[in-house]
């Protein structure tokens, strides 16, 4: 995590904080882009408060950038009664307006939020209207899925991932299990929308994806997940691994054009056990019957030979 920062001069000393309870979020409630030096510079000119500066711990605007607002060690003015044991973290935009963070956005909050419980285990995550009488951060801010994706720990990237075909129509695909997850979301690339759709979630570590076609290559990654109510975190992807399915065996039957290959290939019916002349080998001919189980058995009969050969013996052509 990188945290940029402006080397910010405030206008007058900061006050140390003793304690921390809280982080505390809001978001900029401006519709046009601001910098965090716009924003430090705004407070440094309001008159209302002795503000000393930008009154936020972090900034984070929609690119993704976090930037560092007042040192994290002093106390706050984002949050009244609330400044001397919080943290405060700032998004910039307009969240009761805007109705969708950048995921750039968002990520870097959680990023954020885990650095800081991690450093201050406990803390509550409020939102700046839990305290104050404001919309703030706004009624579109996805503040319980970060705040649950925050405290939740970071889920591993399943490794492993292996595709082997099964048959002319199937690949299955394992992976090493991770565990304390719900389970794992199974992405096939689509040619015809040039992007991996979701195709199975399964609760173990192996699928077998089917109804495919035959002598195809296909591609798959899969991510693991794990779901908090109706909050879903989930790991990064794994790289992508293919298989190409099998051909699909040919099947021998009436009007099937065949060849005789093996070298020691003998007649089967009446003739059984007669060594076929080298010179019948390696032609096309018809299978005009087939045997059964009773009658000679694994055997065609060749229209132009009207003989019986042994399907051991033969390739289709």
């Amino acid at each position: 995590m990188v945290i940029n920062d402006a080397k910010l001069v405030f206008d007058g000393d900061l006050d140390i904080r003793k304690s921390t309870k809280d982080i505390i979020i809001h978001h900029q409630g401006a519709d046009a882009p601001q910098s965090v030096q716009q924003i430090h510079a705004y407070y440094l000119n309001r008159t209302d408060d002795n503000y000393l500066g930008i009154g936020y711990h972090y900034y984070i605007r929609k690119d993704g950038g976090i930037w560092r607002g007042r040192p994290e060690n002093t106390v706050g003015a984002h949050s009244k009664n609330h400044n001397t044991d919080s943290i405060g973290i700032c998004f910039e935009g307009n969240y009761q307006k805007e109705t969708v963070m950048p995921a750039v956005q968002f990520n870097s909050g959680v990023e954020l939020l885990r650095n800081i419980l991690g450093r201050y285990p406990g803390l509550a995550i409020k939102k700046h209207k839990d305290y104050n009488a404001t919309d703030c951060p706004g009624q579109y801010f996805p503040f319980d899925k970060m705040a649950v994706q925050a405290k939740t720990p970071v889920i591993p990237i399943p490794a492993g991932l292996k595709a082997t075909p099964v048959s002319y129509n199937s690949i299955k695909l394992t992976w090493t299990a991770v565990s304390g997850i719900t389970g794992y979301a199974v992405y096939r690339y689509s040619n015809t929308k040039r992007a991996y759709e979701l195709i199975k979630q399964v609760t173990v570590n192996n699928v077998t994806d089917t109804g495919l076609a035959e002598n195809t290559k296909y591609s798959y990654l899969i991510c693991a997940f794990k779901l908090s109510g109706s909050v879903k975190t989930e790991s990064g992807k794994t790289s992508v691994v293919s298989a190409t399915t099998l051909v699909k065996p040919k099947t021998i039957g009436v009007g099937t054009k065949v060849k005789i290959v093996t070298a020691n290939a003998v007649y089967g019916g009446a003739s059984k056990g007669v060594k076929v002349p080298s010179s019948y080998k390696n032609k096309p001919y018809t299978v005009s019957q087939v045997g059964t189980a009773k009658v000679n058995p694994n055997q065609v009969l060749l229209k132009e030979l009207y003989s019986w050969v042994y399907i051991k013996d033969i390739q289709i052509v």
